[in-house]
C-alpha cells in the first residue's frame, strides 16, 4: 500500500506484486534478526516495539493534527529518518560496539530517533508545498469535530 499509494500511484499490477514479495522478504528478515536478538522477555520486546514506534511515528502524528502546514513529504521524511536515525543507534550500540550516549541504551533508543524526526518534519513541511484547503479542513474537523459529514463517500 505504502508503494502504491505514496511512491508510484501508477505502478501496475506486475511490478506492485514484485515489490511487495520483497518487502516480504525484507520484512521477513527484519523479524528473524529481531528474534535472534533474544530480548529480555516480553518487557524488553515492548520496550523494544514502543521505542521503534516512538523514533519515527510521534513527531508526524501529533503534528499531522496540530500544525497546519504539517504535509505528506514532511511526515513521511520525519518517519523514515526518525526510523532509521533510531534503528541505526540500536545497531550500533547493541552490535557495533558502540558507548550509549547520555546513557540512552539499546532499549531507549527512540530518544535518538525522536529529535530527528522532529526536525525533518518541520524543516521539509516547510520546504514543501502546503497541504490544499481541503486536507486542512479535514485536519481542523479532526481537532474541533462539527459533526458534520465532511467527506462524502
Amino acid at each position: 500500500d505504502l508503494y502504491y499509494k505514496i511512491i508510484d500511484p501508477k505502478a501496475d499490477t506486475k511490478t506492485r506484486l514484485v515489490v511487495a514479495r520483497i518487502m516480504l522478504v525484507v520484512i521477513g528478515a527484519a523479524v528473524a534478526f529481531v528474534a535472534s536478538m533474544k530480548l529480555t522477555g516480553i518487557l524488553g520486546a515492548v520496550a523494544w516495539a514502543f521505542c521503534f514506534a516512538n523514533s519515527g511515528l510521534f513527531f508526524p502524528l501529533v503534528f499531522g493534527v496540530w500544525w497546519k502546514r504539517a504535509n505528506r513529504a514532511g511526515a513521511v521524511a520525519g518517519m523514515i529518518g526518525g526510523f532509521a536515525a533510531g534503528a541505526w543507534y540500536q545497531y550500533m550500540v547493541q552490535f557495533g560496539g558502540m558507548t550509549p550516549w547520555a546513557g540512552i541504551d539499546g532499549l531507549r533508543f527512540g530518544m535518538i530517533g525522536m529529535p530527528v524526526s522532529l526536525v525533518l518534519m518541520v524543516v521539509v513541511s516547510l520546504m514543501t508545498e502546503e497541504p490544499d484547503a481541503e486536507t486542512q479542513k479535514m485536519v481542523e474537523e479532526i481537532r474541533v469535530p462539527s459533526g458534520k459529514t465532511i467527506v462524502q463517500q
